[in-house]
Protein backbone atom coordinates (compact mmCIF):
# COMPACT_ATOMS: atom_id res chain seq x y z
CA UNK A 1 0.00 0.00 0.00
CA UNK A 2 1.53 2.97 -1.29
CA UNK A 3 1.12 6.27 1.83
CA UNK A 4 -1.15 9.10 0.86
CA UNK A 5 -3.04 12.01 1.86
CA UNK A 6 -5.90 11.90 -1.54
CA UNK A 7 -8.94 10.64 -0.17
CA UNK A 8 -11.29 7.90 -1.81
CA UNK A 9 -13.76 10.66 -3.46
CA UNK A 10 -10.91 12.52 -4.21
CA UNK A 11 -8.89 9.64 -6.12
CA UNK A 12 -12.32 8.70 -8.03
CA UNK A 13 -13.05 12.09 -8.87
CA UNK A 14 -9.37 12.47 -10.61
CA UNK A 15 -9.53 8.99 -12.06
CA UNK A 16 -12.76 9.79 -13.61
CA UNK A 17 -11.68 13.16 -14.60
CA UNK A 18 -8.55 11.45 -16.22
CA UNK A 19 -10.14 8.49 -18.33
CA UNK A 20 -8.64 8.09 -21.73
CA UNK A 21 -6.85 11.62 -20.89
CA UNK A 22 -3.65 13.23 -21.31
CA UNK A 23 -2.42 13.89 -17.34
CA UNK A 24 -0.13 16.21 -15.88
CA UNK A 25 0.26 15.62 -12.73
CA UNK A 26 2.53 17.85 -10.64
CA UNK A 27 3.93 16.61 -6.87
CA UNK A 28 3.98 12.67 -7.46
CA UNK A 29 5.64 11.92 -4.06
CA UNK A 30 6.01 8.00 -3.45
CA UNK A 31 3.17 7.54 -6.49
CA UNK A 32 -0.18 6.99 -5.06
CA UNK A 33 -2.08 9.23 -7.35
CA UNK A 34 -0.11 8.76 -10.30
CA UNK A 35 -1.00 5.20 -10.14
CA UNK A 36 -4.76 5.68 -10.05
CA UNK A 37 -4.84 8.39 -13.01
CA UNK A 38 -1.93 5.69 -15.03
CA UNK A 39 -4.31 2.94 -14.80
CA UNK A 40 -7.23 4.90 -16.79
CA UNK A 41 -5.45 7.52 -18.67
CA UNK A 42 -3.74 7.57 -21.78
CA UNK A 43 -0.30 8.45 -20.59
CA UNK A 44 0.67 10.57 -16.78
CA UNK A 45 3.19 13.07 -17.45
CA UNK A 46 4.61 12.97 -13.37
CA UNK A 47 6.58 15.96 -12.07
CA UNK A 48 8.42 15.64 -9.19
CA UNK A 49 11.68 16.69 -7.63
CA UNK A 50 11.96 13.45 -5.13
CA UNK A 51 14.37 15.04 -3.26
CA UNK A 52 13.39 13.47 0.18
CA UNK A 53 10.40 12.33 1.96
CA UNK A 54 9.06 12.27 5.10
CA UNK A 55 10.22 15.83 6.42
CA UNK A 56 11.12 14.56 9.37
CA UNK A 57 13.63 12.01 8.31
CA UNK A 58 13.85 12.63 4.50
CA UNK A 59 14.70 10.12 1.85
CA UNK A 60 14.82 10.41 -1.65
CA UNK A 61 11.75 8.85 -3.36
CA UNK A 62 12.76 8.19 -6.72
CA UNK A 63 13.33 4.70 -6.43
CA UNK A 64 10.34 3.70 -4.11
CA UNK A 65 8.03 5.74 -6.45
CA UNK A 66 9.30 4.24 -9.63
CA UNK A 67 8.70 0.47 -7.92
CA UNK A 68 5.38 1.25 -7.40
CA UNK A 69 4.46 2.20 -10.89
CA UNK A 70 6.15 -1.02 -11.68
CA UNK A 71 4.56 -3.31 -8.87
CA UNK A 72 1.27 -1.52 -10.48
CA UNK A 73 1.94 -2.32 -13.96
CA UNK A 74 1.44 1.02 -14.93
CA UNK A 75 5.16 2.46 -15.79
CA UNK A 76 4.81 2.39 -19.43
CA UNK A 77 2.19 4.88 -19.13
CA UNK A 78 4.10 6.98 -16.88
CA UNK A 79 6.85 9.66 -18.27
CA UNK A 80 8.68 10.48 -15.06
CA UNK A 81 10.21 14.63 -14.81
CA UNK A 82 12.28 14.87 -12.00
CA UNK A 83 12.26 18.47 -11.14
CA UNK A 84 10.27 21.07 -9.70
CA UNK A 85 6.96 22.64 -11.48
CA UNK A 86 9.37 25.72 -12.33
CA UNK A 87 11.72 23.29 -13.60
CA UNK A 88 9.73 21.01 -15.87
CA UNK A 89 6.58 22.77 -16.73
CA UNK A 90 8.01 25.93 -19.13
CA UNK A 91 9.29 22.25 -21.41
CA UNK A 92 6.60 21.24 -21.94
CA UNK A 93 3.76 21.84 -25.22
CA UNK A 94 1.28 24.41 -24.66
CA UNK A 95 -2.30 22.86 -24.77
CA UNK A 96 -1.42 19.52 -24.44
CA UNK A 97 -2.78 18.55 -21.32
CA UNK A 98 -6.47 17.34 -20.36
CA UNK A 99 -6.32 17.00 -17.03
CA UNK A 100 -3.48 18.81 -14.36
CA UNK A 101 -3.18 17.78 -10.97
CA UNK A 102 -1.34 20.08 -8.46
CA UNK A 103 -0.32 18.42 -4.92
CA UNK A 104 2.79 19.89 -4.35
CA UNK A 105 4.38 21.98 -1.09
CA UNK A 106 1.31 23.21 0.32
CA UNK A 107 2.89 26.87 0.56
CA UNK A 108 0.52 30.01 -0.81
CA UNK A 109 3.75 30.84 -3.41
CA UNK A 110 4.31 27.30 -4.61
CA UNK A 111 1.22 26.74 -5.19
CA UNK A 112 -0.26 30.01 -6.86
CA UNK A 113 2.98 29.51 -9.17
CA UNK A 114 2.13 26.58 -10.26
CA UNK A 115 -0.98 26.92 -11.41
CA UNK A 116 -0.18 29.92 -13.29
CA UNK A 117 2.32 27.90 -14.93
CA UNK A 118 -0.29 24.84 -15.52
CA UNK A 119 -2.85 26.81 -17.03
CA UNK A 120 -0.86 27.50 -20.77
CA UNK A 121 -0.59 23.41 -20.63
CA UNK A 122 -4.15 22.71 -20.48
CA UNK A 123 -5.97 22.26 -23.17
CA UNK A 124 -8.93 24.42 -24.04
CA UNK A 125 -11.76 22.85 -22.30
CA UNK A 126 -8.97 20.85 -19.77
CA UNK A 127 -9.36 20.79 -16.13
CA UNK A 128 -7.08 21.80 -13.22
CA UNK A 129 -7.36 20.46 -9.99
CA UNK A 130 -5.50 21.13 -6.76
CA UNK A 131 -4.83 19.10 -3.21
CA UNK A 132 -4.65 20.36 -0.26
CA UNK A 133 -7.65 23.09 -0.31
CA UNK A 134 -8.60 23.68 2.93
CA UNK A 135 -6.38 21.24 4.80
CA UNK A 136 -5.58 22.72 8.32
CA UNK A 137 -2.27 22.82 7.80
CA UNK A 138 -1.80 23.95 4.18
CA UNK A 139 -3.75 27.16 4.75
CA UNK A 140 -1.75 28.85 1.64
CA UNK A 141 -3.52 26.27 -1.15
CA UNK A 142 -7.05 27.60 -0.14
CA UNK A 143 -5.54 31.20 -0.34
CA UNK A 144 -3.81 30.71 -3.74
CA UNK A 145 -7.39 28.65 -5.09
CA UNK A 146 -9.45 31.67 -3.42
CA UNK A 147 -7.08 34.06 -5.32
CA UNK A 148 -6.85 32.04 -8.66
CA UNK A 149 -10.28 31.94 -9.20
CA UNK A 150 -10.87 35.41 -7.88
CA UNK A 151 -8.49 37.13 -10.30
CA UNK A 152 -10.13 34.88 -13.45
CA UNK A 153 -13.62 35.46 -12.13
CA UNK A 154 -14.05 31.91 -12.13
CA UNK A 155 -15.94 29.53 -9.41
CA UNK A 156 -14.35 25.88 -8.65
CA UNK A 157 -15.65 22.88 -7.08
CA UNK A 158 -14.48 20.91 -4.12
CA UNK A 159 -14.32 17.23 -3.28
CA UNK A 160 -12.70 16.77 0.54
CA UNK A 161 -9.54 18.63 -0.12
CA UNK A 162 -9.75 18.84 -3.79
CA UNK A 163 -10.19 21.95 -5.63
CA UNK A 164 -11.55 21.26 -9.30
CA UNK A 165 -11.69 24.28 -12.06
CA UNK A 166 -13.32 23.01 -14.97
CA UNK A 167 -14.19 25.42 -17.88
CA UNK A 168 -12.72 26.71 -20.94
CA UNK A 169 -9.28 27.93 -20.84
CA UNK A 170 -8.66 31.15 -22.77
CA UNK A 171 -5.15 31.47 -23.94
CA UNK A 172 -3.58 34.43 -22.80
Amino acid sequence: MIPTAVTEREITRLSALAAGKRVLEVGSLLGFSTVHLARVAEVVHAVDPHEGYPQADPRPTLEPFIQNLVDADVRERVVVHVGTDAQVLPMLAPGSFDLVFIDITGLFWDTIHCMHRAVPLLRHTGVLAVHDCGHPEWPGVQQAVAQFALARDTAWEQIDRLAIFEQTWGRR
